[in-house]
């Protein structure tokens, strides 16, 4: 059985980033917690839950490039 792991993906304004990757989900959201309250500089506004994105994979570098590529639109 392969154990999840979690990535928190963040709208940077230019394309989504992975930030943040752990086989906790609470760590997943301790971190995003250090978002909270706190100004984002692209969108000249705080961050809003709309700006992250949790992503599940095996904790392959494969997976998590795939995942990027799909939320940022990569087709190649």
């Amino acid at each position: 059985m392969t154990k999840k792991y979690y990535h928190l993906f963040l709208n940077e304004g230019e394309g989504w980033e992975d930030v943040f990757s752990s086989y906790s989900k609470q760590e997943i959201e301790d971190e995003w917690d250090c978002y909270q309250g706190y100004y984002h500089p692209h969108f000249s506004r705080n961050w809003m839950k709309k700006d992250r994105k949790v992503v599940t994979t095996d904790g392959s570098n494969e997976q998590a490039v795939a995942a990027w590529k799909e939320l940022n639109g990569v087709t190649s």
